[in-house]
């Protein structure tokens, strides 16, 4: 998707400092990608060992990724969606409840009732439209 002049001369990057006391100490890097509604981008929250620590996880649990059917509501694979997926808990891990914890901090919202730790591998050809 291409963005107009108009609205792409409105994007911006910044430091994000709100939203919990530590991001005073330690700010995370935000970029807007799209504004109404508002769609950014998070740099650099993740470190290297969190990041393997997470496909390690994540690995052996990829299954072919589905979708709701509307009509019956069950799990199906779906050609519009090709990839493998695998969940996390953060009871599982304490790196995984550090990580969803940096994420409730700076965004500000509620992971009570947030989805687990999605991974996704889109490999070669996977997509989802």
């Amino acid at each position: 998707m291409e963005i107009s002049k108009e609205i792409s001369k409105k994007l911006f990057c910044r430091y994000l400092t709100e939203n919990h006391p530590f991001l005073k100490l330690a700010p995370v890097k935000m970029e807007y990608m799209y504004l109404n509604p508002d769609i950014m981008v998070f740099h650099e929250v993740l470190s290297d060992l969190e990041i393997e620590h997470i496909k390690e996880m994540a690995k052996p649990r990829f299954r072919r990724a589905t979708v709701h059917d509307p009509k019956t509501g069950e799990l199906v694979p779906a050609n519009y969606r090709i990839s493998k997926s695998g969940w996390l808990k953060d009871e599982e891990s304490p790196m995984i409840a550090r990580v969803s914890r940096r994420v409730a901090d700076f965004t500000g919202l509620n992971m009570m009732s947030a989805e687990e730790l999605q991974v996704v591998n889109y490999g070669i050809g996977g997509h989802y439209e």
